[in-house]
């Protein structure tokens, strides 16, 4: 195909098998090359060369395949060095890496792309953008998309990845972020899935946003004419009011953790979306949440008879009152108590708080149990008031603390869920008057880790 001024193919019910250059060699004019195929493509060298050479630097054209089979028996299907190759509608299947990008921009419409020996795109610079549509790896051995990078000793490049839409499944992890150097990885849509993780972050300097909030980007419409239209791709804008409301989660699942993260990256944002693994819904730190809400992740549901954990966002409620004012966690109030320079201070629990909630803007997953803990460093008297409260799997004192239940049926009940529950340190002292202190897990034995002083007066 001459592509100096822009080109149309239209492959009709017919099959075209190209041995020498693939159909498009270097697809790099300021013309658009638009595959309308409804028959079956076949080439034993790459099928379609954006950009061709390093020295194509100011041309970049653009390349739209909608429709029908295309096969690449030894290159890649899809060989990106500059300018767009938009996908829409098309089943591309090889034993082969599918796509490679070194600059160029791959966006996903729609259809099916599938190695069953391979990874099914990599590249050190460009993007991936997945609207719609399958991307799929079979192998075990191979992720669906790697994320690799290159520096040329001036600057550092790697490929971003963003998904709005569609499904992607490998047999190894879904995306895999090999770059040890800055770049962007993008979750707003769609489903991410690996037989390991689903996103696998081992570095630290990956910038990783799971938020369904994003989403102004473009579409193919319905009605395409294909021969006389210029504006191929219309803009969609897909515009979310909160987590909660009007939208589609995306959802990332691994075999393993949902979402692997190198446990000293910074760059992790989780603004929405749902995390499942068997082993627990991600490993690693989450440095900051959509305001207002919390790291939920004490659900289970059962997939193909397995058991997965399962971390999503809810919002966060005040279920402490203390001076007039309502606090979300342990921690907070204590800061007022210490504020305030208040050495008696009254506070009562006012709603049930359930869930095991996380204090502090970081969440830390480790092995199934979340290590950032509530600290109380004021003096103070906790009234249960008859409801469950179910802390950070630890609490630390370093006050003194008196737990009571003021409630007529003093059925009151603070609850932790990890292998050790409390530690009262030197300086604290617990006392405990009435109402309920309790651990859902049985099979420990350590419940209070203890240098400071314990009065059990009441209660149990």
């Amino acid at each position: 195909v001459d592509n100096e001024n822009g080109a149309v193919l239209i492959v009709d019910g017919v099959d075209i098998t190209s041995t020498n250059n693939g159909i498009c060699n270097s697809c790099s004019s300021s013309g658009s090359l638009l595959i309308v195929n409804e028959g079956n493509i076949t080439s034993n060298t790459t099928t379609i060369k954006n950009g061709g050479a390093t020295s194509y630097h100011n041309t970049y054209g653009t390349t739209y395949i909608d429709g029908g089979d295309i096969k690449s028996l030894t290159g890649y299907v899809i060989d990106a060095n500059h300018g767009a190759v938009n996908v829409k509608n098309v089943y591309i299947e090889s034993e082969n890496q599918i796509v490679n990008l070194t600059g160029g921009t791959l966006n996903m419409y729609g259809g099916t792309l599938k190695s069953t020996s391979s990874q099914v795109a990599k590249g050190d610079s460009g993007s991936f953008n997945m609207y719609n549509g399958e991307v799929i790896a079979t192998s075990s051995q191979y992720s669906a998309i790697v994320q690799a990078a290159w520096t040329d000793g001036y600057s550092h490049h790697s490929l971003s990845f963003n998904m709005y839409g569609g499904y992607i499944y490998g047999g190894k992890y879904g995306v895999d972020n090999q770059s040890d150097y800055s770049n962007s990885t993008i979750i707003a849509g769609g489903t991410l899935e690996g037989n390991i993780y689903g996103l696998y972050i081992p570095h630290t300097a990956t910038s990783v946003t799971i938020d369904p909030r994003q989403g102004e980007y473009t579409i193919p419409t319905e009605d395409l004419n294909y021969i006389t239209t210029d504006k191929v791709f219309e803009t969609y804008v897909n515009k979310h009011d909160g987590v909660g409301i009007n939208r589609v989660d995306p959802v990332v699942i691994g075999g393993s953790y949902g979402m692997y993260l190198n446990r000293n990256n910074t760059e992790v944002k989780f603004f929405g979306g749902i995390l499942k693994g068997q082993t627990w819904g991600y490993y690693g730190k989450i440095y900051e949440v959509l305001d207002g809400h919390f790291v939920y992740e004490d659900d289970e549901e059962i997939i193909n008879k397995k058991v997965y954990h399962v971390a999503y966002l809810e919002k966060l409620n005040d279920w402490l009152e203390y001076n007039g004012n309502t606090y979300n966690s342990l921690t907070s109030v204590s800061n007022a108590i210490l504020e305030n320079n208040d050495t008696d201070a009254q506070v009562k629990v006012i709603a049930d708080r359930i869930g095991y909630l996380q204090d502090g803007s970081a969440v830390d997953s480790s092995n199934g149990d979340v290590k950032f803990q509530q600290s109380i460093n004021a003096n103070m008297t906790l009234d249960l008031n008859n409801h469950i409260v179910e802390v950070s799997k630890i609490i630390t004192n370093n006050a003194n603390v008196t737990i009571v239940d003021g409630s007529r049926l003093q059925e009151g009940v603070l609850r932790t869920d990890a292998n050790i529950d409390l530690f009262n340190n030197s300086r604290g002292s617990i006392t405990l008057e009435s109402g309920n202190l309790e651990k859902r897990i049985v099979n420990t034995n350590t419940y209070v880790i203890n240098s400071g002083r314990i009065y059990v007066n009441g209660g149990k």
